[in-house]
């Protein structure tokens, strides 16, 4: 259980811990105040007993608001980029899978780069004024890294770019994300690797698992090249290394052709073509793996959500 809501029950279950807090005027208002002015025309006694537990209450939540404030900007930070960024769609998926996983082990293949901090008017919580600033997903999947470690679950969250620096002038790929998230209290949770070829990664990855020198993959976001070719390789990497239950979701379920005109993007070939681009892909592996289930998520919201190991009901 996330250690605010242990608090915050602890606190609430303590009727002696109202007379511990320091004096303190609070308004009554709505229903409350209608049902204290029954009770103190009705029974002086129980309207006391009723007027302490709002006071109790009071000094409840003003103690949260101080001591946990830290703790409630994820979950608020969450429901902001789901409500307003370009990346709304799949905010709530990858910020609640590895939760429902209490995943252990998180990748993303690609998580690109952020102007942090220009373009966050001094608000690390908000969203940039840039449309081409990323690292979206990375710090909803390193919030909830934050949340499992509350649980007692030590998570950690890998994030392999192919890119060495960035596509636009001016931009450091690594330093800025090193000190967002160190702002954000992140930080230790992040493992970035850039200059990497994801499928290299996960060749890598199945060695170092099959000598137990790495533990299996719980959760996986794809969205790195959006090609037949790539995606197809990160799926088969992924299904060597990861854990009897995992999940796998993916960005652009839907492309087709992915051509951005980068030099660090490789256009869809034409036998990409010929076998559905990102999409056929997806369609392609799910056909050729029994152990894993496919749904797509309605359009527009574009991903594809990969499950395996739920056939017989959660066990985590």
């Amino acid at each position: 259980m996330p250690q605010w809501v242990t608090k915050l029950m602890a606190k609430l279950g303590d009727p002696a811990g109202a007379f511990d807090m320091p004096p303190m005027t609070f308004s009554i208002n709505g229903p409350e105040k209608e049902q204290l002015e029954r009770l103190q025309a009705q029974n002086p006694e129980l309207a006391r007993s009723f007027l302490k537990w709002l006071w109790h209450r009071e000094g409840t939540i003003r103690r949260l608001e101080q001591d946990l404030k830290a703790e409630f900007h994820y979950w608020e930070m969450t429901r902001l980029y789901a409500a307003k960024s370009g990346f709304w769609y799949a905010i709530l998926p990858i910020y609640t899978a590895p939760l429902m996983l209490r995943a252990q082990r998180l990748v993303e293949f690609g998580t690109a780069f952020t102007y942090y901090p220009d373009t966050y008017n001094n608000d690390r919580w908000g969203i940039s004024t840039s449309d081409t600033d990323g690292m979206v997903s990375t710090r909803i999947l390193l919030s909830a890294c934050r949340i499992l470690e509350t649980m007692g679950i030590n998570a950690k969250l890998t994030s392999v770019e192919v890119r060495e620096q960035a596509i636009f002038e001016g931009v450091d790929i690594t330093h800025n994300g090193d000190q967002l998230f160190t702002d954000l209290s992140l930080r230790q949770y992040w493992e970035p690797i850039f200059g990497m070829d994801s499928a290299k990664w996960l060749a890598d990855q199945k060695r170092l698992i099959a000598s137990g020198q790495e533990q299996t993959i719980d959760f996986a976001l794809l969205d790195s090249n959006h090609t037949y070719d790539l995606t197809m390789a990160e799926l088969v990497g992924l299904a060597a290394v990861t854990s009897p239950q995992a999940v796998i979701i993916i960005d652009n379920c839907y492309t087709l052709f992915y051509e951005p005109n980068a030099e660090w993007s490789l256009d869809e070939t034409p036998d990409g073509i010929q076998h559905g681009g990102k999409y056929g892909a997806i369609v392609e592996f799910a056909a050729t793996h029994d152990d894993w289930e496919l749904e797509f998520f309605p359009y527009p919201l574009e991903i594809a959500y990969l499950k395996k190991g739920f056939k017989q009901g959660f066990k985590r």
